[in-house]
């Protein structure tokens, strides 16, 4: 019983170290706070954790035993670690593909792109767009001169085509001053209300912009003074504006 337990033990320090290390690939670098809530990055390093203590800790309880031969438990160990390396390696691979690469203001919003965004409508993206380590940016339209192209990408996200979020080439860092003149006032939001937004601190240095991730509206708060994302809040403005 005793070796049992220990073998459980190291089996579990061991997965702890993979998750760990996981935690920081996902809260660190793909989902930085907000984007562990917006883009669900909790959610899916919950997943990874809770397979890999199923098939990893939980499965050395079934498997050890001291009436088996070193050569049988080394095999039962090597199917289950490699099982367990399989699964985790997937999951990880699924974090990448739905990590947010940018919030793209078009318009009146910003729109959450995901790598996977990029990856099912087949689009290159630019060098030095993003790389395996890099987190999140806060992007802008650089629309085209020319009235034709213009007038082409209108035409063509009209009939479900990709509208400009989806089109890299167009991409370019936010400005500080485009984010104050699209920062909507609080205040609107705040009749009747005692939302945590609704303070005089948020009311006198940040404001508000709506976020698009799928055709799910939320709303994003930013620091009027330095544009610095200050929290995330799931809430349709449109439902609480109409409400009010």
């Amino acid at each position: 019983m005793r070796s049992k337990f220990k073998a459980v033990s190291l089996h579990f320090l061991i997965t702890f170290v993979v998750g760990l290390f996981s935690a920081i690939i996902i809260f660190y670098i793909w989902y930085p706070a907000p984007y562990n809530s917006i883009a669900g990055g909790v959610g899916l390093w919950g997943l990874i954790v809770s397979v890999e203590l199923a098939l990893g800790p939980l499965m050395s309880l079934v498997i050890y035993s001291n009436l088996k031969a070193k050569k049988e438990i080394l095999f039962d160990y090597t199917v289950v670690v490699s099982i367990q390396l399989t699964a985790f390696l997937f999951g990880l691979h699924s974090a990448y593909l739905a990590r947010p690469l940018a919030l793209v203001f078009v318009k009146d919003r910003f729109e959450l792109v995901t790598q996977n965004d990029f990856v099912a409508n087949d689009v290159l993206l630019p060098q030095g767009y993003a790389n395996l380590l890099s987190s999140p940016q806060l992007l802008q339209i650089r629309y085209p001169d020319d009235s034709d192209e213009r007038s082409q990408i209108l035409l063509e996200s009209t009939y479900g085509g990709r509208d400009y979020h989806l089109r890299p080439i167009y991409h370019t860092s936010l400005s500080t001053d485009t984010l104050n003149d699209v920062l909507q006032p609080i205040e609107l939001l705040c009749v009747n209300s005692t939302e945590v937004y609704c303070s005089s601190d948020f009311l006198e240095q940040a404001g508000w912009v709506p976020l698009n991730n799928n055709g799910k509206f939320s709303m994003l708060f930013f620091s009027r003074a330095t544009g610095d994302i200050l929290t995330w809040v799931d809430k349709d403005p449109w439902i609480i504006s109409g409400s009010n």
